[in-house]
């Protein structure tokens, strides 16, 4: 096994570390193991490693509870509360979470309307001002451009002044 790449859901560190061990020790190896964002709306990755695209498996950069930097053909943002620009001084610690979005237009092969609704589309993914998708998801950039996607953005809950991901209270658990 050269590599596995995990989707659904966030992929906590812990987890992965425990992937890594348990691939190693039954073969033999060191295992490759990448976290990825996509939506089935999207068609396709929106960050991930690109070890292909990077020189190989050894050369694809990532970090423990990151799905990595964004794919060339998107470009993501940390957002305001309105989701209708990015957020001018976001926090890179992970401690507050943004609403994540994608500068229109989208790259080929995404979705274009919902079908026989396209108000409804428009009305659920596409920012008031028409120049973001709005992904759905809330989470963070660090300072070297990794993304961590940390909730749904229905799934927050706001404490004295922060915004607090139900995952980043799973961690502490």
């Amino acid at each position: 096994m050269k590599a596995l790449y995990l989707a659904g859901e966030r992929s906590d560190p812990d987890t992965v570390q425990w992937i890594k061990q348990v691939i190693g020790e039954r073969h033999g190896s060191e295992a490759h193991v990448f976290d990825h964002y996509w939506q089935t709306e999207t068609g396709w990755t929106v960050a991930g490693p690109c070890p292909g695209y990077n020189g190989g498996f050894h050369n694809a950069k990532t970090k423990l509870g990151s799905c990595n930097a964004p794919v060339p053909g998107y470009e993501v943002h940390a957002m305001n509360e309105a989701c209708d620009a990015p957020h001018p001084n976001p926090d890179h610690s992970g401690e507050d979470v943004y609403p994540l979005a994608v500068k229109l237009p989208l790259p080929p092969g995404t979705f274009a309307t919902l079908y026989g609704n396209k108000q409804r589309f428009v009305d659920s993914y596409i920012s008031e001002d028409k120049q973001w998708y709005k992904l759905g998801d809330a989470g963070y950039f660090d300072e070297e451009g990794f993304m961590y996607v940390m909730t749904r953005t229905d799934d927050i809950i706001n404490v004295s002044g922060h915004r607090l991901a139900t995952s980043q209270m799973e961690e502490v658990v």
